[in-house]
């Protein structure tokens, strides 16, 4: 609650060959899908959410 900047750390192990191909398939960078599956894997976790000001939580409505 007191650290400037609060981190969280998720580790889960994921199969990404599907992301390999898809990223092969449309020429898109294999970086940009990982990025956003993990900023939609983080939408849907509700700790993302809050964030300590003061002392107290706020939950945002939004990342």
């Amino acid at each position: 609650m007191n650290a400037p900047n609060p981190m969280v750390t998720f580790f889960k192990k994921i199969d990404v060959t599907n992301l390999v191909h898809i990223s092969r398939k449309y020429k898109w960078k294999f970086n940009m899908l990982l990025c956003w599956c993990i900023g939609k894997a983080a939408g849907e976790v509700k700790e993302f959410y809050m964030l300590p000001v003061d002392g107290k939580l706020y939950k945002y409505e939004r990342l």
